[in-house]
């Protein structure tokens, strides 16, 4: 019988398999169910009097042109198989497959189907089979034949008889014994075949089946690989299964495209296939079809920015669109021509040439005109440098072929190429080019075997648009202004961006690797130096240099840029980064730091903007940079050196009786400026000070530090007060201490047993009590170093009376239960987990979250707040202030478990959380973070924590902004603060 060419789907990789390997695979993974396909079919060379098959068919052709049956819902059934099944398996661990392959998509009769399954780990593994379904329904199983390694073989011819579609939908194993299945439909995986015929879905464009096929031809269809998820599939498929090696593996990207305007007829650019989608291979197999593609349209596009027109891509990146969703992009950006580029290739690699269709003259003859002037011009210019003219031509469906063939309004035949009649639906002039055939070892050298070959192409497209729309050249903006592109993890490099717009990704947890930056219309140099994981600051790169790494997995964490010679007198550079957990920094600009450094947090996204010298900044210059401004580490009795902790952490040990016996104590690189310190050690007195980072105590002697004095060194000491205090034996912790002051203890023996350390912006309010920091045999010493005489020789305890003797701490002892909490909730709302309006729709939230009564809820709060250390009965009073009373109706939806708006402003819905116990242990930590200086007890899941300032809010009162003494706090809100105090005395009250 004569076999029709099945159309190349897909990632298409041409390969001979050898005689022991599977022929025509396609690959279906346990965590794909797309199956994707290209395309384009065949053009023909009126020269060479062959065919020219461009591999690549599209689905929705296939389904705009011939009346496709929906596949029937086989759910009920795999269902029903699933029950019957669970008597004796159990459901199975899809991690145990790597991959599953079907040899041919289509198989005639007589011929074996063959099915492969790539295991992740054989040990253990047994009998293993497959279920599968016909689509009127009947089943069949089909035992494995044979195992190699982790690949097993199952085989079944089939009969004429059995002509039809199938779907294979469970597998079975056993394991140690153990019985097991997997449904596939249940891992998204939708693996079809065909039998005699094509199954639904199976092409995204029509084949041309007008040919018989040779020999050759079909021994070349019968090696073809169609990868459905490109993602999964492994080196055995290359190594083990296949005679010679090729690419099979790609980035699927989802950014959005690059747009940029000028004024002027709008112009889409379709770079062909993209993502999943190869497209045809060069001659040798090293080069795809997509890459070059957009390489092509790239330079077409630059080439059109010199003209009065607006110019649009439908992908600037690896990324896959269906030929509907390519047409609709151009539609929604206004665009009255789609422009397609491809790349031919023939069956016997001979064919050779341009040509580019238009569309036909059915039911919008103005676009065919319009097509066909425009395809006229490109070709010119194609064959002017030296390509073969194929001509240019349309095609529309063969109705004896297609008898029910897509027709358009007027009943007319519609075009055979979706991409031009997907546009001339939406009143889109469509055309494809096919610029040469890159399978052709001459057609390739010639045309697309440089770089500056394969512009030639992309700018003769260029110039035949040009001329064909009469366009002019456009003034080309001469200001000043920088350019910059970063190289994102698994999309690589990206488009340059200007001056403002953002680089890199947000949302989506991906790393920047390296930046280039970049001036334009200046003469002078922008310099610029990043912070990378594993390594530091590295050394200034300047004018375009990579700075970061390549190849290394590295994140970037922060990054310093500045102007050179005249450009610095002239302007400001301004940049700001996404960081990963604190979102958009403030600005920095002219070499300031920009990130984090000493968090291990990725940056993500990345602006730089050009500023007149003295202009007002882009936005807010509030935090660009986190960093640990102190770090420090103590030796500690029994245990040796603790890990290193910063800004106001304690370091050392509290209620273990251990003596601290060394510190090293250094700024962070952030800070200009030193620091010198000296310890008062057991047996010998006042030590010598030592600087940054020096070890200052004694090693293997067992000898306490009995107290401490730290000093600033140069330019930090015009920036900064340092502040610091120890937890000292008998004591307990002592008042603040700063800028070189004694803390501790002399003349009693006692032994430090914790410190904190903490930088001030020059002048600003301690971190807490001042008082008593300092105890020297009969006399306590307060901030004012005021020596106080005790009537006797014994030193008495600290005393903590102050003017703050009034105010509501939030650190402490719950003075509250949760059946008070209950009473008090009771008594101020009805209705727990229900909500109105637009919120209804959330009602049982809570309960799905882990609190299906408010006495669960208030239980939670009880023990989050006891872990910390915080009051419960602020925590409680304060979620009910701000959710009205778990009601919600602001910005926080009931179901992000968000109970203290953390994150929230605006429109901004804030931070979401997995349960309620997390929300609530989210807002037991920010409240310990504006009250405390303490480290955390549990793991910090408040997303925020590292952005409040440590302790600067000590008191419910000045939760408030407008009553907090530093200007700090949680909300703007006027007495904020007091009334949580009047909600906390009600509930106590009761």
């Amino acid at each position: 019988m004569n076999k029709r060419l099945k159309p190349v789907l897909a990632l298409i990789l041409t390969i001979f398999m050898s005689v022991s390997t599977l022929s025509n695979t396609y690959t279906v993974s346990a965590e794909g169910e797309e199956t994707v396909t290209t395309e384009k079919t065949t053009t023909e060379d009126v020269n060479e009097q062959e065919e020219v098959e461009d591999n690549n068919v599209n689905e929705e052709d296939s389904s705009n042109v011939e009346e496709v049956t929906t596949e029937e819902d086989t759910s009920e059934d795999v269902a029903n198989e699933q029950q019957e099944q669970a008597v004796e398996e159990k459901l199975g661990d899809a991690s145990m497959m790597e991959y599953f392959l079907v040899d041919s998509p289509v198989v005639d009769d007589s011929v074996t189907e063959n099915f492969v399954l790539s295991l992740n780990n054989t040990e253990g593994y047994s009998d293993f089979s497959i279920t599968v379904k016909k689509s009127d329904g009947s089943t069949f199983d089909l035992e494995s034949n044979e195992q190699v390694d982790n690949l097993v073989k199952f085989s079944r011819a089939f009969s004429a008889e059995e002509k039809g579609e199938y779907l294979v939908v469970s597998l079975h194993y056993s394991l140690n014994g153990e019985k097991y299945y997997l449904n596939f439909s249940d891992l998204g995986m939708n693996v079809k075949f065909g039998v005699d015929q094509e199954y639904t879905g199976y092409d995204e464009t029509l084949p041309d089946m007008t040919k018989d096929i040779s020999e050759e031809e079909e021994e070349l269809n019968n090696s073809v690989i169609q990868v459905t998820d490109v993602n999964k599939a492994s080196e055995e498929v290359a190594e083990g299964m296949m005679a010679q090696d090729f690419p099979a593996v790609m980035a699927l990207i989802d950014e959005d495209v690059d747009t940029q305007s000028n004024e002027g007829i709008t112009l889409c650019l379709d770079p062909g296939h993209g993502g999943s989608e190869s497209g045809t291979l060069n001659y040798n197999g090293t080069g795809l079809e997509k890459d070059y593609n957009l390489k092509i349209a790239k330079y077409c596009y630059d080439e059109l920015q010199k003209y009065n027109c607006k110019v649009v891509m439908t992908r600037s990146t690896d990324k896959y669109m269906t030929l509907e969703e390519r047409a609709e992009y151009a539609k929604q950006q206004g665009a009255q021509y789609l422009i397609s580029f491809h790349l031919n290739a023939s069956l016997s690699h001979q064919a050779y040439g341009a040509e580019v269709y238009y569309p036909n003259t059915n039911w919008r003859p103005d676009i065919s005109e319009k097509g066909k002037v425009m395809a006229q011009a490109i070709q010119n210019q194609l064959v002017s440098l030296g390509l073969h003219d194929r001509g240019i031509k349309f095609r529309t469906i063969d109705i004896n072929e297609y008898p029910n063939a897509y027709r358009y309004d007027d009943n007319s035949i519609a075009d055979y190429y979706g991409v031009i009649r997907n546009a001339k639906t939406r009143g889109i002039t469509g055309l494809i080019i096919e610029h040469c055939c890159m399978d052709n070892e001459s057609d390739f050298n010639k045309y697309l075997g440089s770089e500056e070959k394969i512009k030639q192409l992309g700018v003769a497209d260029a110039n035949g648009i040009v001329a064909a729309l009469g366009l002019t050249k456009v003034v080309v903006n001469t200001n000043p202004s920088v350019t910059y592109q970063t190289h994102v993890q698994d999309y690589g490099w990206q488009e340059w961006k200007n001056n403002g717009e953002m680089s890199g990704t947000s949302g989506q947890s991906k790393r920047l690797e390296g930046i280039n930056i970049k001036l334009q219309n200046l003469s002078e140099s922008v310099e610029y130096q990043t912070h990378v994981q594993d390594i530091g600051w590295q050394g200034w790169k300047s004018n375009g240099v990579m700075s970061g790494t390549s190849g290394q997995s590295k994140r970037l964490e922060a990054i310093k840029i500045k102007l050179s010679g005249d450009a610095a007198n002239k302007y400001d550079i301004y940049y700001r980064v996404h960081a990963q957990d604190y979102g958009w920094l403030g600005w920095a600009k002219n070499g300031e730091s920009a990130g984090s450094e000493g968090y291990s947090k990725r940056l993500e996204g990345i602006e730089i903007k050009l500023v007149k010298k003295g202009g007002a900044a882009p936005g807010s210059i509030s935090r660009p940079f986190v960093c640990k401004t102190i770090t420090y580490q103590t030796h500690v009795q029994n245990i040796g050196w603790q890990a290193e902790k910063a800004d106001g952490e304690v370091s050392g040990t509290s209620g273990q009786s251990l003596r601290l016996e060394a510190i090293k104590i250094k700024l962070g690189s952030s800070i200009d400026g030193g620091l010198t310190y000296a310890t008062h050690v057991q047996d010998i007195g006042w030590q010598s000070f030592v600087s940054n980072g020096q070890l200052s105590g004694t090693s293997g002697q067992s000898k306490r530090l009995e107290a401490i004095k730290i000093n600033l060194t140069g330019n930090a000491t015009k920036q900064y007060d340092i502040y610091y205090r120890v937890h000292a034996q008998n004591f307990g912790w002592l008042g603040w201490a700063k800028n070189g002051q004694s803390a501790g203890t002399a003349g009693y023996s006692y032994r430090l047993e914790a410190i904190q350390i903490v930088l001030v912006p020059k002048g600003g309010n301690a971190p807490g009590s001042t008082t008593n920091h300092y105890y020297n045999k009969g006399h306590a010493v307060d901030d004012e170093s005021t020596v106080l005489t005790k009537p006797n020789t014994n030193a008495s305890k600290p005393n903590t009376n102050n003017t703050t003797s009034d105010k509501t701490p939030i650190m402490g002892a719950t003075q509250t239960s949760v059946a008070q909490m209950v009473r008090y909730y009771n008594s101020k709302s009805s209705g727990y987990d229900t909500f109105t309006g637009e919120n209804k729709k959330y009602n049982g939230s809570l309960a799905k979250g882990g609190a299906s009564t408010i006495e669960q809820f208030a239980k939670i709060v009880y023990e989050e707040a006891k872990a910390e250390g915080v009051r419960a009965e602020v925590v409680f009073a304060q979620c009910m202030l701000e959710t009205g009373f778990l009601k919600y109706g602001g910005d926080v939806l009931p179901n992000q478990y968000n109970f203290a708006g953390i994150g929230a402003t605006g429109a901004v819905h804030g931070a979401s959380f997995e349960n309620v116990r997390v929300g609530v242990r989210a807002h037991v930590q920010h409240l310990k973070a504006y009250a405390s200086l303490d480290g955390l007890t549990q793991q910090c899941v408040d997303p925020r924590f590292n952005l409040v300032a440590r302790g600067c809010a000590q008191y419910v009162e000045w939760l408030g902004m407008k009553e907090n003494p530093k200007g700090y706090g949680w909300a703007s809100a006027k007495n904020y603060g007091p009334n949580i105090v009047n909600m906390v005395r009600s509930l106590l009250s009761l």
